[in-house]
């Protein structure tokens, strides 16, 4: 038999009749072969990016933790006493400048302070001594705010701190070590009790103070006075 239109490509015969042939199933297959490789391509190359991603935050994260602790060894560095290290400058500024510094703490007074500088991001200086045991927890907070620990007496008893200057060096390393119980260094800084220049010492041994202002600067501490007080 000869056909008008000769069976294509696309037809078929099935029980004698001539039929399209359903391309369906192909383009299912073809679909689902796409959609198979999508899915694994976003899974392997995903998967990829994300842990890429991940170590790089990773990276930075321990980068950022490392600065950190190079800067903290270093403000360590700084603060802490070292003999034979001067500390400070002899040179003038020009800069005006107030130092805010507080006395025979920590106490019940501390926190109080701390909220309004940080109300104001203003630092002081804290010239700790060894009363009031409770609040010592208060000097590490203090630092870990930014603000700089100083000494100043562990006793703050006259009688006994300017008794001889071995006493007077004796209560001083009793309170450095408060600091260092707390914030894991001695400071450099210090506060005479009374003052540098004070004259209530010559009641228990004249002529102490012109023997323990160098004698601090030798060990590597540096004395601080205040002009202003209230």
């Amino acid at each position: 038999m000869i056909r008008e239109n000769p069976i294509t490509n696309e037809e078929q015969i099935i029980d004698g009749r001539t039929q399209k042939k359903s391309s369906e199933p192909v383009w299912k297959d073809f679909m689902w072969a796409c959609i198979s490789c999508t899915l694994r391509y976003n899974f392997l190359h995903g998967s990829e990016c994300e842990r890429s991603k991940t170590g790089g935050q990773k990276k930075a994260e321990k980068e950022e933790k490392k600065k950190e602790k190079e800067a903290e060894e270093q403000r360590k560095k700084e603060l802490s006493v070292q003999p034979g290290v001067a500390v400070g400058t002899t040179e003038a500024s020009d800069e005006k400048i107030v130092y805010l510094t507080f006395d025979d703490g920590p106490s019940e007074n501390t926190q109080k302070v701390l909220d309004i500088l940080d109300q104001y991001d203003a630092k002081a200086t804290f010239f700790i001594t060894g009363q009031k045991p409770e609040y010592r927890p208060m000097i590490k907070k203090a630092y870990d705010a930014g603000h700089t620990i100083g000494l100043h007496s562990f006793c703050h008893d006259y009688e006994t701190v300017y008794s001889s200057e071995e006493a007077y060096l004796k209560d001083l390393e009793e309170v450095g070590e408060i600091a260092k119980e707390q914030i894991g260094f001695v400071p450099c800084f210090i506060r005479f009790p009374g003052g540098s220049s004070n004259t209530v010492s010559r009641n228990y041994m004249e002529g102490i103070m012109s023997v323990l202002v160098p004698k601090v600067l030798e060990l590597g501490y540096q004395y601080y006075d205040w002009n202003v007080s209230s």
